[in-house]
This record gives structure tokens, sequence and C-alpha cells, in this order.
């Protein structure tokens, strides 16, 4: 017994130990859902057709991703179970992968007039969200309180709100970028109030009018 328990220890310990490097991306709020119903369409079953989210905010998850090969893929259900990890330490991975990418010069900070600025990340690579796990940093990057969305997948904007213009001509951007894109993520804006995302507002599309609805 003591045999056989040590050999099943050492084939967990080589499985965690083939982990890939983990990443996280904004997604719709019901992308497990869509993910569900096309994996079955390809004929998956079971795990194969769970991937591993967290819902953040209203129509807004993050989920985690990993490279594979010339794309980026969802960790599913099936993975933590090839990899024999639990899905809090996927969390625990790339959350530690999001906190490295966001003490270098991640996201790039933009200069507007009025000494103010905003934030992109727009790579691809599988960290154009860390910051969406890591709002303290982002306020750190712009010297105070900020304004977030992505609008469309590998896009990240954050911006130091001013209470007036400046949020309106960006929410009507972000608007503007997800009805144009091909992945479209959300319309929304958000502000994190120390425990949790929350919605700030949205620009209404054109035939509304442009105005942010906090």
């Amino acid at each position: 017994m003591r045999v056989a328990m040590c050999c099943l220890l050492s084939i967990a310990a080589a499985s965690a130990a083939e982990v890939p490097d983990l990443g996280l991306s904004a997604e719709p709020g019901d992308v497990r859902f869509a993910f569900a119903e096309a994996a079955v369409a390809e004929g998956k079953t079971g795990p194969a057709t769970s991937i591993v989210c967290d819902r953040l905010a209203e129509r807004l998850s993050l989920c985690f991703t990993f490279d594979a090969g010339e794309t980026r893929r969802y960790v599913t259900e099936a993975d933590l179970g090839a990899w024999g990890i639990e899905a809090d330490e996927v969390r625990r991975r790339a959350g530690a992968r999001a906190k490295e990418a966001l003490r270098s010069e991640r996201p790039a900070s933009t200069p507007i007039e009025g000494g103010l600025a905003y934030l992109l990340s727009a790579e691809g690579d599988g960290l154009d969200a860390a910051a969406l796990a890591w709002p303290q940093r982002l306020e750190e990057l712009a010297g105070g309180p900020v304004l977030v969305a992505a609008p469309q997948r590998h896009t990240l904007l954050a911006w130091r709100s001013d209470g007036g213009e400046l949020d309106t001509i960006m929410a009507v951007g972000v608007r503007r970028m997800h009805d144009a894109a091909a992945h479209p993520v959300s319309p929304l804006v958000y502000r994190h109030d120390g425990e949790a995302w929350l919605v700030w507002g949205q620009a209404r599309p054109p035939s509304a009018g442009a105005t942010p609805v906090p």
C-alpha cells in the first residue's frame, strides 16, 4: 500500500509540473454557455465542454487560458483532470502571472491633455486582462480612481476618471470598439469599489444618443 501511494503521489506531481503558463481573458458573461453549446456541436462530452471562468460583473467574465500552439485555448474541466489540479490552483497560477506582468510597464500608459492618461493592454498573449485581477495596481499606474472596459477580446482599457468629458469620450470609444469587434466582450464601463467590479455605465447605441448612463 505504501508503495502504491508513493507511486500515485509521484504521478500526481509529474502531472502538476506539466501545467502550462496560464493567462486570463475577459469574456462575455454568457461565455460558458456559448462554449458548452459549441463543444457539444463538435461532438465533445463531459468535462471537455466546461471551461473554467469566474463571473466578474454584469456581462463580464474572467476565463483562464493557455498557449496551445498557434492559438490560445480556454482551460476546461478536462484539462484540470489531465493536470491533476483544482480550479483554485489555476486561479492562483494565473493570478501570480498577472501580478508579475502588472509590476512591469503594463498596461502601457498614453498621456492625455490635462495631465490625465489612459492605459491600454492589447497584445493577445493571455495577459491583457491581468489588471482585472489586481485593480489596485491600475489605480497606482493611473494615479487615481479608474474606469475600465473590455470592449473586445484581448483588449483592456482603463483611464483615470475625470467625472466629465474624458469619461464620456472614452465610453463612446468603448461602445464603438465593441460594436465593430469580431469578438466583442462588453460595451459596459466598470469601476471597482474596493471589493468587486461594478457597472459604471455605458454609451448608448448611436440611435439612442451617446451619453454615458452611470
